[in-house]
């Protein structure tokens, strides 16, 4: 059975080009980074190159760059709605405070 491994600074933004997302990772190694967008996700994580993901400590601390490093332009939700998508991606996480 394998040891579960804590991940530190769990909360991340996915940036290529002009894709531009947060998430959690879920399991890394030395070069890349599995990310999940929701707990509800059906679809497997995605893998990601560590160059191209920015850590954070907390789910909050992700949200906000990515809303203060992303034009309003090139995505179609307000501040607000980021932040409601977030509590419903990952609900556990408003759930333990």
């Amino acid at each position: 059975m394998s040891k579960k491994v804590e991940i530190k600074k769990p909360w991340c933004v996915c940036e290529f080009i002009r894709f531009k997302d947060f998430g959690k990772i879920i399991s890394e190694n030395k070069t890349a980074l599995n990310v999940i967008y929701s707990e509800k996700q059906q679809y497997p994580s995605e893998l990601w190159e560590s160059n191209s993901v920015k850590r954070f400590n907390k789910l909050e601390e992700a949200i906000n760059y990515y809303i203060k490093t992303t034009n309003i332009r090139d995505r179609n939700l307000t501040d607000k709605e980021i932040k409601t998508q977030a509590r419903y991606c990952f609900p556990s996480y408003f759930k333990r405070k």
